[in-house]
């Protein structure tokens, strides 16, 4: 993860797969590693949903739009770059 405001990048480690075997979504390791204060996230009966806190925040992965609910999986199959890194900009 690159931040504008500081020299160099930052490389977080993370899971596919929660405790319970379910696929972990783009906005959950977001709210979880990388940017709480931009993303809100809910947990009704089990299900969890994470959602914007601001309408002008984006999440542009190779500068496509995309949405919170999309798993790490099917991002890591269908949007890796050929060095297998996928790239994340997050637009506050």
């Amino acid at each position: 993860m690159y931040f504008g405001d500081q020299e160099g990048y930052v490389q977080l480690p993370g899971s596919l797969t929660d405790e319970r075997g379910q696929d972990v979504t783009i906005g959950e390791y977001l709210h979880t590693y990388i940017c709480p204060q931009l993303l809100e996230k809910k947990v009704d009966q089990g299900a969890v949903t994470v959602a914007k806190k601001n309408d002008k925040t984006k999440i542009l992965v190779h500068g496509i739009e995309c949405a919170l609910e999309t798993p790490l999986y099917w991002m890591h199959l269908n949007m890796a770059y050929i060095d297998n890194f996928v790239y994340i900009v997050i637009l506050p």
